[in-house]
């Protein structure tokens, strides 16, 4: 009886992950349908015409006074995977980011990711710090941003995840580069459009944020059921002191 139930358990489990799963699925179907479903009278650049991209180094790990005490932002890789990113762990000091290629990076920047294992390469994200970072990502500055708002090539470039990886192939040891990122073609809208589109977005990750958290306290609370049904079944007996 006991194994049924927590079988029972399991299945409740996965049935919430995949929940979860069809939650980001309908965001990126969301983004299609505004983002490249309806470009009638929108523009094509090379994003070299609409951005400066940057790119990071790392100091020498072998040099203590690059890293102790450092109180300049470094981002690694990893980072990109907040999305929104408002606060760095990773820190170097004056002197590290002078003797290596890296540049300090202006708020507002997009983040994207060159390579990395697993779904890292392509990943993009938004800098609401300033910070600098390793050579593994490339920062997309907007030259003008009455033509191009910086959140809306953040969504344009999510949506075009796959696209990305496909540029290079979708294994492990390809990536992406400068030159490529400096080539790649996008087609947008007027400044207007854009923000509009924005708005709309805006609305529906609201909606999701609301979804994406009863998800969250759903699987919260099949988590403790094994240890609440195990409590139930054993808790009544008492358990004889071993001499």
């Amino acid at each position: 009886k006991l194994d049924a139930q927590m079988a029972q358990i399991e299945i409740m489990k996965k049935e919430t992950e995949k929940e979860e799963e069809a939650s980001e699925t309908i965001l990126q179907s969301f983004l299609k349908e505004e983002l490249f479903d309806n470009q009638i009278n929108w523009n094509k650049y090379k994003i070299q015409e609409l951005c400066d991209l940057m790119t990071g180094g790392t100091p020498s790990k072998s040099v203590k006074t690059y890293w102790e005490k450092g109180n300049i932002n470094w981002l690694a890789s990893g980072d990109i995977n907040k999305e929104i990113i408002s606060d760095v762990g990773g820190k170097i000091t004056e002197e590290g980011m002078n003797h290596s290629n890296t540049k300090m990076i202006p708020i507002n920047s997009i983040l994207i990711a060159l390579n990395g294992q697993g779904k890292t390469r392509g990943t993009v994200a938004v800098l609401k710090v300033e910070s600098t970072c390793n050579q593994s990502l490339v920062a997309f500055i907007p030259k003008d941003t009455k033509k191009l708002d910086h959140m809306f090539l953040f969504y344009y470039l999510k949506a075009s995840y796959q696209k990305l990886r496909n540029v290079t192939g979708d294994n492990e040891r390809s990536g992406l580069s400068m030159r490529i990122l400096n080539n790649y073609e996008i087609i947008i809208p007027e400044i207007g459009i854009q923000r509009e589109i924005l708005k709309k977005i805006e609305v529906f990750n609201i909606q999701q944020k609301i979804i994406q958290q009863n998800i969250s306290q759903k699987l919260s609370a099949i988590s403790l059921l094994p240890s609440s049904l195990l409590n139930e079944v054993f808790g009544k007996y008492e358990i004889p002191e071993v001499k």
